[in-house]
């Protein structure tokens, strides 16, 4: 009776190990497939507080922002709980590509109108041996159109800022 329970348990085990094997021979098969799956969401939105994120708008996709900011709030009723002292950006973002999305906006801070651009350098794939990281390039311009400030008015350049990021 030993001998056949170890029989079978040994049959039993070899069919295993052969399902097993043809399990890992079908992930090692190459896939026709031909696009990238590109990990996505790795952020909600293109932006984090005042700040861009990884993240595209998506492609022929506008989005229109607005973001308020508020003022301190230890001002209490006087500063309307730091409603006085907020600010406020409207922006349009527009996604030329998968990888690119291009953006124009205006800020009530020294009435500042901005424009940016942001390419995916590196996009991180779910592929096996893919790219295991995300690289972002932000490339932006602001200019400041506020009136009535001394050194701004001096020389146009001194309202242009310029910013170069590395996501």
């Amino acid at each position: 009776m030993k001998k056949l329970v170890t029989a079978i348990a040994l049959i039993f085990s070899i069919n295993q190990l052969a399902i097993a094997q043809g399990m890992l021979d079908q992930l090692d098969e190459p896939t026709d497939k031909k696009e990238k799956s590109y990990t996505t969401a790795t952020f909600k939105t293109s932006r984090i507080i005042n700040a861009h994120s990884i993240e595209q708008t998506g492609e022929g996709i506008l989005d229109f922002k607005i973001n308020h900011r508020f003022g301190t709030l230890n001002g209490g009723a006087y500063q309307l709980w730091g409603l006085d002292n907020a600010s406020m950006r409207m922006g349009f973002d527009y996604g030329l590509k998968p990888w690119l999305t291009v953006g124009i906006g205006r800020s009530t801070f020294e009435k500042t109108y901005d424009g940016y651009a942001k390419a995916s350098i590196l996009r991180q794939t779910n592929d096996k041996g893919g790219m295991p990281l995300n690289l972002t390039y932000v490339a932006g311009m602001a200019y400041k159109t506020i009136k009535g400030v001394l050194a701004l008015d001096a020389d146009r350049t001194n309202r242009l800022a310029y910013t170069h990021q590395l996501l």
